[in-house]
């Protein structure tokens, strides 16, 4: 019952995986198209450049509020990379768990298996014994 919840769990973990994965996917989308329009404000601002200063200080703005969003995306993203390696290794350090557990629950198994075949023995030999015991007893004499 354990190992059908700790599996239902690890279940869920990844899926919140692949949910988190997506959304590092849409940041890297965002992050490629803010980019172009940096390139595009960049070429705009060389253009610029030559004719006029007023321009010009619009298209350094723009830049630089480019920029910015650049870095903000770039920080999101990282923060949402370690958050996805810190359930990972969550994740993998509860399979772990749960293999040790199942081969401790197998060794179990295992020695509960030994011990009922040993004790089968020792009833066995227990009346063997018991029977010679007895027919010598009666005067039947050893075999």
């Amino acid at each position: 019952m354990e190992k059908n919840d700790e599996l239902t769990k690890l279940t869920l973990h990844i899926i919140l995986l692949e949910i988190v994965q997506k959304k590092l996917n849409q940041l890297d989308e965002s992050l490629n198209s803010v980019a172009q329009k940096e390139k595009s404000a960049m070429s705009k601002y060389q253009r610029v450049n030559k004719r006029d200063k007023p321009a010009k200080k619009t298209a350094r703005r723009e830049i630089a509020q480019l920029t910015k969003s650049i870095c903000r995306i770039k920080d999101n993203e990282c923060r949402d990379a370690i958050a996805l390696r810190h359930k990972i290794k969550k994740v993998r350090n509860r399979i772990k768990k749960i293999q040790k557990a199942s081969n401790k629950a197998n060794l179990h198994l295992q020695e509960v298996k030994q011990n009922r075949k040993y004790t089968q023995i020792q009833f066995m030999l227990f009346f063997q014994i018991k029977g010679i015991v007895c027919k010598t007893i009666a005067g039947g004499g050893v075999l």
